[in-house]
């Protein structure tokens, strides 16, 4: 007997980057393995349920919804996840943490950490994306430096930042 569907809201994630010299184009097939895939979230609380993945891929633990008010210093952990990769054993780990800092009198900087490992806790890399959360409670995407290390550049450590427009 199989489950009913579970109501989820859902994100199809993609990125295209576009890295100028000396950089190299294995970082981004090293790092972005699959540029395009989907989050599955509860949609209620939007924490994330899975990556719908068949035979799985990232499995998502310990969620904690986004609390609905914040000030200056607040901060947790959004979730773990656990990287199957399509195989039978998680090959790395992960952390996803968020903290909010001062910015302008009526907004708040709003970064999401991503911390990667493999299942040694060997560096992986780390993804730190920035938001400004203005004051009519609303996100805009500001910056990302993902800091990624020769295990997955395949050459060596590499800093990559973003800043969007």
């Amino acid at each position: 007997m199989s489950s009913p569907p579970v109501e989820a809201f859902l994100t199809n994630i993609s990125e295209i980057d576009v890295l100028a010299p000396p950089n190299q184009p294995q970082l981004c097939a090293n790092f972005y393995s699959n540029p395009a895939f989907v989050v599955y979230y509860n949609p209620v609380t939007f924490i994330p349920l899975t990556d719908g993945g068949n035979p799985k891929g990232y499995v998502y633990e310990n969620q904690v919804p986004y609390p609905t008010s914040v000030t200056v210093g607040s901060k947790g952990t959004f979730f773990t996840t656990l990287n199957y990769n399509k195989g039978p054993n998680p090959v790395s780990k992960g952390i996803v943490t968020w903290e909010v800092t001062a910015d302008t009198p009526t907004t708040l900087l709003f970064t999401t950490i991503n911390t990667a490992t493999t299942m040694t806790d060997q560096l992986l890399f780390k993804s730190i994306t920035t938001y400004r959360i203005n004051s009519n409670n609303t996100l805009t995407d500001l910056r990302k430096n993902i800091q990624a290390t020769n295990l997955v550049t395949g050459d060596r450590d590499q800093n990559i930042y973003k800043t969007y427009q």
